[in-house]
């Protein structure tokens, strides 16, 4: 297995290393991480994780590849749920960039059209 970090907010550079490696897995982890910060750098947030992830999905596409993508995602697409716990019926009420940005990453991975 060969693990391979790079910038995913170039599709270019995510292509060259994607057909470059060939692989069966992919997991994307990438982008900024701090809620907090979302809210300083809300662009950077989004592009770092929603540009990143349509990269990578359009790069699979573009491929042509038979590679299973892993999509991280963050309990914060759910926002306050109070003291109930999320799962798989909670709606998605995302209150910060980071969040935003993770929801719309799940719902790209989720209805990207593939063929």
């Amino acid at each position: 297995m060969e693990i391979v970090s790079l910038a995913p907010n170039d599709f270019r550079s995510v292509l060259k290393v994607v057909s470059g490696v060939a692989p069966d897995e992919i997991y994307n982890l990438a982008g900024q991480t701090s809620v907090g910060l979302s809210f300083e750098q809300p662009v950077e947030c989004m592009e770092s994780i929603a540009g990143g992830t349509l990269n990578l999905l359009e790069v699979i596409r573009y491929l042509g590849a038979p590679v299973r993508l892993f999509n991280a995602g963050s309990s914060e697409c759910f926002g306050d749920t109070g003291r109930t716990p999320a799962n798989e019926d909670t709606p998605f009420r995302p209150r910060s960039p980071y969040a935003v940005a993770r929801a719309t990453a799940f719902w790209q991975v989720a209805n990207y059209p593939w063929r």
